[in-house]
């Protein structure tokens, strides 16, 4: 999380103070407790933070790395679908930058 805020919002302390501010969340208790939620938020940053970067592994024009992660995210929770957008957001943005 904090890479994928320094990546985005391009600040330091923004990005070590966004990472905070996650973490003492109310929901942080599922965080700790024997639930799928800390496998699926991991999953979710990790597909967001490959879609933002440019060298990508491709296969049909789509991304390798950010579309397992969503996968796996998937697997974890049923809403992990959503991370799909992700990657179709950054797809389309690649095509339209050519």
């Amino acid at each position: 999380l904090h890479r994928l805020s320094i990546r985005i919002l391009k600040s330091e302390s923004r990005a070590y103070k966004s990472a905070i501010l996650y973490c003492v969340n109310p929901a942080s208790i599922f965080f700790s407790a024997p639930y799928s939620e800390p496998s699926f938020a991991f999953m979710s940053f990790y597909t967001m933070f490959k879609c933002t970067e440019n060298e990508t592994l491709r296969f049909a024009n789509i991304d390798i790395t950010s579309a397992l992660p969503a996968g796996l995210s998937m697997i974890s929770r049923s809403n992990g679908i959503v991370n799909l957008g992700f990657i179709f957001y950054a797809s389309f943005k690649n095509v339209i930058e050519r």
